[in-house]
């Protein structure tokens, strides 16, 4: 098996979000896995490394994942990681990556035959947004994924902030992702100032102080909208701004009545600050000021996602629907625009019955109670089945949120981390409990019949 999550093909920040989720969870279940002795390989290969190297440096203990090495040429740009050995397949949840033709019944110490049976596990992963940067080879009764766990780690915590640091005498645009900033542009200006001097002339004067002015912050709103913004994908390229000056005209620059500054720029100003110093000692000063609230905006998008949720709920309008019943039953009918699903809400399962006929969803702790009462045929997450099929059941965007924020514990725990916009007015709730009345008093009647025609017999 062959994972790979090309960052290329990624075109915008739901497809990104859900990419990361897919990523994570394919890194938590290799942890999970246990083998025997030291039969389990970890291998990472780096983009710096030939690919033919290390093909034949491990070529006795890979044998299994040789064959699919040779499906490439050259090592990725961002690298490899494989991942081969004998492990028990109960411990994880993987639908493929397994040699059916291999598998093998574990002995204790003392050569009795354990229950856990082994199966071999070749997995082939191209690391998706950051670069491997160490090689590694490793023999143990574990994968180790602790290298590529701290790099996904470190993406999704290094939001990329934009910053603009303008005052009279230069202006410098940057940008900061995790602890590295770097300098984008930086450029001097000189401003004529305010004097007493000049008579009847002053009012001249004031006049082309305001000129260069005006123009000083167009230029300044210019050369954001090019570093900031993405012309070939028409969005911005941060995620957050932060305005930071020693005088007005960071404020200005906002406030100004000309449009140069590109609306999804000024939409993404998360703070203006005041600062002492212009150039690089600003911006080291401004990133100093900001360390808090650049800790906490990585989460206002899922606050706004969530609380745009709470609010339609709050009118009322029948516009929203949460609840895993509910909003199965709205997306089932193609009622859901957004849906919102929280990646903590791992216990909610799609349960298939009796050959395909019938689909059920419960909790965890409803599956345990019911499954000795079911005929079931497949058990999976419903967290994994909606990323997988949402575009084809009528749903035009997927928001997945953490339980991080204080409105990711309330939508987890009030309303088991599903919810949905809807399209229309639909009074989901009401439908459904009608659906379930239909389908009780349809069984009632077909007991009835079986009853009568025993009796008649």
């Amino acid at each position: 098996m062959i994972s790979a999550i090309n960052n290329s093909h990624i075109n915008n920040k739901q497809e990104e979000n859900i990419a990361l989720f897919k990523y994570r969870q394919q890194l938590k279940e290799l942890m999970k896995a246990k083998g025997n002795g030291t039969s389990v390989i970890t291998l990472f290969i780096s983009p710096k490394t030939a690919l033919i190297f290390n093909r034949q440096s491990v070529l006795t203990a890979l044998k299994s994942a040789l064959h699919r090495l040779k499906l490439f040429t050259k090592t990725p740009s961002n690298g490899l990681a494989v991942f081969s050995g004998m492990i028990n397949s109960d411990l994880i949840n993987f639908k493929d990556g397994f040699d059916d033709g291999d598998s093998l019944v574990e002995n204790d110490n003392n050569g009795n035959v354990s229950n856990q049976t082994l199966k071999k596990l070749c997995l082939v992963i191209e690391p998706p947004f950051h670069p491997i940067e160490h090689n590694l080879y490793y023999c143990d009764d574990r994968f180790h994924v602790d290298q590529l766990l701290n790099q996904l780690h470190d993406y999704e915590c290094g939001k990329v902030f934009g910053f603009i640091i303008v005052n009279g005498q230069s202006c410098l645009f940057a940008t900061l992702k995790g602890n590295h900033s770097k300098i984008l542009h930086e450029f001097s200006v000189d401003l004529p100032k305010k004097h007493s001097k000049g008579g009847q002339s002053r009012e001249r004067f004031a006049r082309n102080r305001e000129i260069a002015r005006d123009a000083y912050l167009k230029e300044v709103a210019e050369k954001a909208n090019h570093y900031f913004i993405s012309q070939s994908q028409n969005c911005a390229l941060v995620d957050g701004i932060i305005l930071a000056g020693s005088a007005d005209l960071k404020n200005e620059l906002l406030t100004c009545q000309s449009d140069t500054l590109d609306y999804r720029l000024r939409n993404k100003v998360i703070s203006t600050i005041d600062i002492c110093y212009g150039g690089k000692m600003g911006l080291y000063q401004a990133i100093e000021l900001c360390k808090d609230l650049l800790k906490d905006a990585k989460y206002v998008e899922e606050q706004q996602v969530i609380n745009e949720l709470f609010t339609a709920l709050h009118k009322g309008n029948n516009r929203s629907v949460v609840g895993l019943d509910e909003v199965m039953y709205a997306v089932n009918h193609g009622w859901i625009d957004k849906l919102i699903l929280c990646e903590a809400a791992t216990n909610l399962k799609r349960v298939t019955l009796m050959n395909d006929k019938e689909i059920r969803y419960m909790t965890d702790e409803q599956l345990k109670e019911e499954m000795k009462y079911l005929n079931i045929v497949r058990i999976e997450s419903v967290i994994d089945y909606l990323i997988e099929n949402y575009h084809n059941i009528g749903v035009s965007t997927l928001e997945l949120v953490s339980n991080a924020t204080n409105e990711g514990q309330m939508f987890l725990n009030g309303f088991s981390g599903i919810g949905g916009i809807l399209k229309f007015e639909v009074d989901v709730t009401s439908l459904l409990s009608q659906d379930k009345e239909a389908c009780v008093n349809l069984s009632t009647e077909e007991g009835n019949q079986f009853e009568e025609e025993d009796e008649f017999m």
